[in-house]
Order: structure tokens, then C-alpha cells, then sequence
């Protein structure tokens, strides 16, 4: 038999349980719904590398780009396509600090990312346009260097004016050889490592101005990968038939293995928080119906002596329910201390949420009422002379 700290015990725990499964179910809930600042729809990825030998300078880097791209979008089914140096959401960056033209040594920037793209990365993923323009047929290798900022670093190093026009450059003491590049457009801001993380501040330059010799196609078309690969491929043998086309994925796929190690984790979490739920749920159940099956005796008594049954069936459950508010008050400062030790795995959710401490204890309530009202009703049906009886 129970005692009554075992089952004050029982009902506390089902509480903390009850909690961090639904904390950890509302974290994939709020996961899934982020948005990654682009549209990953009907969107191809490949990569490419130039070698070195071929290409050895900026200008052959450049010729190649604008002709790639040309090729690729005039292919069937294609409705844009672009080139970036690396995919939003794979980690692959590198950053450094940066300065404003006409502002002191005390306003230097942190660090922000850098990635070199074409224009028709943004309009391939979608990425909206917010001021000023994209990079145009005209910024190339020795033209005026030019940058696209995002909406992240628009917003904390220019929060009061508009960057377009401002000079920035990539050192943290400007001098007379300091490399100055013009804002021209700021851009809508990508999320760049993993979705659980804010954008960070990110400046764009030209790929065409800025060359990298490994970078990634982007092509947005109607068409399957098995169908428009080929011919991606194809455009890409009549430039340079010795280039290979690797990495080939969906950018759909990219998002959803940048959330690979969060969604294993949470989904194993969920599950074994979800099995035990269930488990808690059935102790709470069993227990509060054993408590009440070993009160009909009294039941009978109460009834024998003249006691109404929805009265004797009102005072049973009313008592048991003060029991079962003992252990869930227990258990809503256990669960919580969990919340806070849980924060690390939790996004879109605080540990300290009320809808989830409200409704965990509200989920038990009702399974303890259900669980003390049905074995109440049972006995006060039963004649008290069978009861006493036994």
C-alpha cells in the first residue's frame, strides 16, 4: 500500500515531467516556424572550385562568373539563379572588424561577416531589398568598390540615418592605406550559421569585384534536381569542360541539416519526455484510484448512516483533490528548477513560461479528478450492506 509521501512524490514528479515535455515539444514547435530570413522553396544548390592554374587572376575569376550565370538562367524552366561564396546556415565565414568613414577610433564596428555574392543570389532566395540597389553589370575588378549590408548592421551602425553612400573599410585603425568600399543597398538579414541564432551584422561584396575561386550556384526553377542538374551541368561543360558540379542538395535540405543536431536531440528528448507523460498520466490515474478504491468502506458508512451519494461521491473527490494540489504544488517548483537547468536546449519558449506551467498541472488535475470521481461513483452505486459486507 502507498504511503502518503509516496504518493505526494508521484504526483510531484508527474508535474516536472509533464513540463519539460511540453517545454521540449513547444522548442520543435518554434523551431520548424523560423523564419531563415530567405525562401528555401524550389531552390538548387551546387558547388564549384576554380583552379588556380585556369583562372589566375580577378578578371578571368569575373569573366567566368557573369558567364556562368548568364548560362544558367537561360536554361528551360530556370527563373533565376545567382552565385554566392558560401550558403546561409553551413557555418563556412570569416569576419573581421570594420570602421566608418568620418567617425572616431571609439565608434569602430565589432565584428561582422563577410560574403562575396552576385545579385541574383538575392533575388534567386529572395532575400528582399530594403534600400538603395543590388550589385549591377558594372561592379567589377577596378570599378569603384562597392558593399550590400543587411538589415542587422543597418540597423546598430546607422540606426539614426541611412548607410547608403557611407564608406566603410575592413581594418580597425583606418590609415592612409586603408581600402574604403560605398554602401549601395542594405538587404534583408539571413540568419548564417544555425536558425536557433539571430542574424549577426554581414556586409556583401560583388563576386565579380571581390573573387573567391569555390563558391555555389543558387537556382530557383519548377523543375526536380534530377531534371535540371544535367543541365546545369551542361551549361557549366560548355565553359570549362574539366569543372566539376559537387554538393549538389536542395536548399531545403541545407536548412534542414543546419537544424540536424537540434531536431535529434530535441525529437529523442520529446520522445522519452512524451513516454513518460503518458507513464506519469497512468500513475497519477492508478494512484488516485487506489486511494479512492480503499475508501469505500467509508463510503459505505457515510452512505448507511444516511448521507446522500453525490454528497459522499462530492467529499471523496474534493478530499483527494486537496492531496493531489499538495503534490502539484510540489511539482511546479520542481519543474521550475528543470526549466532553468533546461534552458540551453529550449528556443521560442522561456523556462518560466505560464501557459506551460499552468496547462502541465491542469493536464494532471483532470486525470487525478477522472481518477478519484469514477471509483467515488462506482462505490456509492453499490448497496452499503454488500460494502460492509466484504
Amino acid at each position: 500500500m502507498p504511503t502518503v509521501a509516496g504518493v505526494v512524490q508521484v504526483r510531484t514528479l508527474a508535474v516536472i515531467v509533464v513540463v519539460a515535455a511540453a517545454l521540449l515539444i513547444r522548442t520543435l514547435v518554434a523551431l520548424d516556424g523560423i523564419d531563415p530570413g530567405f525562401d528555401p522553396r524550389r531552390v538548387t544548390t551546387a558547388v564549384l572550385s576554380l583552379p588556380a592554374i585556369s583562372y589566375p587572376d580577378p578578371a578571368a575569376t569575373s569573366s567566368f562568373v557573369e558567364r556562368f550565370q548568364t548560362r544558367v538562367e537561360a536554361l528551360p524552366g530556370v527563373e533565376s539563379a545567382g552565385l554566392v561564396r558560401r550558403l546561409s546556415l553551413t557555418g563556412d565565414h570569416w569576419s573581421s572588424g570594420f570602421a566608418v568613414e568620418g567617425r572616431g577610433r571609439t565608434e569602430l564596428g565589432d565584428e561582422i561577416i563577410h560574403r562575396e555574392a552576385t545579385a541574383g543570389y538575392f533575388s534567386t532566395l529572395r532575400v528582399p531589398l530594403l534600400a538603395g540597389r543590388h550589385f549591377t553589370a558594372g561592379d567589377v575588378v577596378g570599378a569603384p568598390a562597392v558593399v550590400v549590408i543587411n538589415q542587422t548592421l543597418a540597423e546598430k551602425y546607422f540606426p539614426r540615418e541611412s548607410p547608403i553612400g557611407r564608406r566603410i573599410c575592413f581594418d580597425r585603425d583606418p590609415n592612409e592605406h586603408s581600402f574604403w568600399r560605398t554602401i549601395v543597398g542594405v538587404v534583408g538579414a539571413e540568419r548564417q550559421d544555425i536558425l536557433a541564432q539571430p542574424p549577426l551584422p554581414e556586409v556583401f561584396a560583388p563576386l565579380t569585384q571581390d573573387t573567391t575561386q569555390r563558391f555555389a550556384v543558387v537556382v530557383r526553377s519548377r523543375l526536380p534536381p534530377s531534371t535540371l542538374v544535367p543541365s546545369m551541368r551542361a551549361a557549366l561543360t560548355a565553359i570549362d569542360p574539366q569543372l566539376p558540379l559537387f554538393d549538389v542538395r536542395t536548399m531545403d535540405e541545407v536548412v534542414a541539416t543546419s537544424l540536424g543536431r537540434e531536431r535529434f536531440l530535441l525529437v529523442l528528448f520529446a520522445l522519452f519526455a512524451g513516454l513518460a507523460l503518458v507513464l506519469a498520466a497512468l500513475g497519477v490515474y492508478g494512484v488516485t484510484a487506489d486511494a479512492m478504491a480503499r475508501r469505500r468502506r467509508e463510503i459505505a458508512v457515510r452512505l448507511a448512516v444516511g448521507a446522500s451519494a453525490p454528497e459522499v461521491v462530492r467529499t471523496a473527490v474534493g478530499e483527494e483533490m486537496a492531496a493531489v494540489g499538495v503534490g502539484v504544488l510540489g511539482g511546479l517548483l520542481g519543474a521550475l528548477g528543470l526549466g532553468h537547468a533546461m534552458r540551453g536546449l529550449l528556443y521560442g519558449v522561456a523556462a518560466t513560461d505560464p501557459l506551460t506551467l499552468a496547462g502541465a498541472p491542469a493536464l494532471l488535475l483532470v486525470v487525478a479528478l477522472v481518477a478519484a470521481w469514477l471509483p467515488a461513483r462506482r462505490t456509492s452505486r453499490i448497496a452499503p450492506a454488500e460494502v460492509l459486507r466484504e
